[in-house]
């Protein structure tokens, strides 16, 4: 192999490497956000916390009856599928999620969502920072 080749196989391996960080960003964002939420819910029964979800390009709509699913579980594994490109969405379809978010609750008078909005710059800082 020559130099030049073996130049260019190196090179081409370094930015695999490197877009392979890169894609790992909006995946780790998204759990970081996805866990601010969760953990933020307010718990009477854990139905609520339960019904997290996370869904690429589409929303997930799925609703859990019981509070038997572990929502950081289900999105940490659906989320190492994710490739960049695509829209992430965090969502809970139980028919109250909205009035929970709106001051519902006493446990989380602010919201859950709107906090953890405010809450993103600072987790994409740490993704792009952890690509070093």
């Amino acid at each position: 192999m020559s130099d030049n080749s073996a130049f260019k196989a190196a090179f081409a391996k370094r930015i695999a490497a490197i877009q392979a960080k890169v894609n790992a960003v909006p995946g780790k964002v998204a759990f970081e956000l996805l866990h601010s939420v969760v953990m933020k819910s307010p718990v009477d029964t854990g139905r609520f916390r339960a019904n997290w979800r996370v869904g690429a390009d589409n929303v997930n709509v799925a609703i859990d009856a019981l509070p038997n699913v572990n929502p950081l579980a289900l999105g940490n594994a659906f989320l190492r599928k994710f490739r960049a490109g695509q829209t992430i969405y965090i969502t809970n379809s139980l028919p109250y999620a909205r009035k929970l978010e709106y001051g519902w609750s006493k446990q989380a008078p602010q919201g859950m969502v709107r906090i953890t909005i405010l809450e993103a710059p600072d987790a994409i800082k740490r993704a792009i920072r952890a690509l070093d």
